[in-house]
């Protein structure tokens, strides 16, 4: 039996999200103008053609159905038909398609262009190669089994600066780099013109802003994921090979000591290293159940 890993995309302004597999055996399947993906079929997913990635419909998004209409609008819509989310494309003609490529990229095309790729709107992860810019932001879940907007997030600053940022609705904090250091004494840049990131397939990766490191496995082989989690830690995970099965190891972390993340003992609380040591192994012991 393959082995499986989940990489768990999410809307985080509403209920849609993707969930992919590391799995061999899938039928493919490709949606065109008119067709759907129901949460009640279970053969009803996409897959890539090197078949390393599907996606299917949310495992708790019951009766729910992902459609693609004639006009070329891409929906969502629950038990009642309520549109829950959409891309807001429209085309007129029949060539539109929804595919997977090898990327993981979940690709709306027309002729061959694309018209939405999930790429631009990323939601906690960062796969290799996808660009992330001024215009993306990645944010944690809530929680393990909440997929809504958690209360970190990474984005590209007004000055150009790769932050990481804590926001519970009352208050609003930089966490990364550390607040007290002048961006240049952290080996950053500001104010330049572009604003572009992302993780090569080696396990490189690199900020116009300076911000540049490699993974411990840096090299050709494992799978990597880029995820912001829901503790507010940024980590880079590679797929590596534990006896029979897979595993999600944790390659690069941008925080080393977790105090210094804000709001990660929650709040009224003062943050010990015992607390944070069974907060650790309570979220590893989570990782490893997925």
């Amino acid at each position: 039996m393959a082995a499986t890993f989940h990489l768990l995309l999410h809307h985080h302004t509403n209920t849609f999200f993707f969930l992919f597999f590391f799995i061999l055996f899938f039928p493919t399947h490709s949606l065109t103008p008119g067709s759907s993906l129901s949460v009640e079929n279970i053969d009803d997913i996409l897959l890539s053609p090197n078949r390393l990635f599907t996606a299917d419909e949310p495992v708790n998004g019951k009766h729910s159905e992902l459609s693609l209409h004639k006009d070329g609008n891409l929906v969502l819509t629950d038990a009642g038909r309520y549109i829950i989310w959409s891309t807001l494309t429209k085309s007129n003609s029949s060539s539109i398609k929804l595919q997977l490529n090898n990327s993981g990229n979940l690709i709306l095309h027309e002729q061959g262009n694309p018209v939405w790729q999930s790429f631009d709107h990323p939601t906690d992860t960062l796969l290799p190669n996808q660009l992330f810019t001024k215009k993306t932001q990645l944010v944690s879940s809530r929680s393990s089994t909440n997929y809504s907007s958690g209360f970190y997030k990474l984005y590209f600053d007004t000055d150009g600066i790769l932050r990481l940022q804590y926001n519970n609705h009352e208050m609003t904090t930089i966490y990364w780099p550390h607040p007290s250091l002048l961006p240049w004494q952290v080996g950053r840049y500001q104010y330049l013109y572009s604003q572009r990131a992302s993780l090569d397939s080696e396990g490189r990766f690199n900020s116009t802003d300076g911000l540049g490191f490699l993974s411990t496995d840096f090299g050709y082989g494992p799978q990597r994921m880029m995820k912001i989690d829901m503790d507010g830690n940024l980590r880079v995970y590679s797929l590596v090979k534990h006896g029979a099965t897979r595993e999600w190891m944790v390659k690069w972390q941008a925080v080393s000591l977790s105090c210094k993340i804000h709001g990660v003992c929650g709040p009224n609380s003062l943050c010990t290293w015992l607390d944070l040591f069974g907060h650790l192994l309570r979220l590893i012991s989570h990782f490893f159940q997925t």
